[in-house]
């Protein structure tokens, strides 16, 4: 996959859609899974992300 910044987190180049770890719901999956970028998303912390950079 190819992701970007898109300004508040990380946003999938193919898709426009962020990752997201929220609950999906009832009968829904735990996994991580591609999501529409919104803000409270981003503010909650489901679409946001701490990176590092590894040599």
């Amino acid at each position: 996959m190819n992701f970007s910044i898109n300004g508040r987190g990380l946003q999938n180049a193919g898709t426009g859609r962020c990752p997201d770890d929220s609950d999906a719901g009832r009968g829904g999956s735990d996994l991580l899974r591609g999501y529409p970028c919104n803000g409270p998303s981003q503010d909650g912390g489901w679409q946001g992300w701490d990176l590092y950079v590894v040599d």
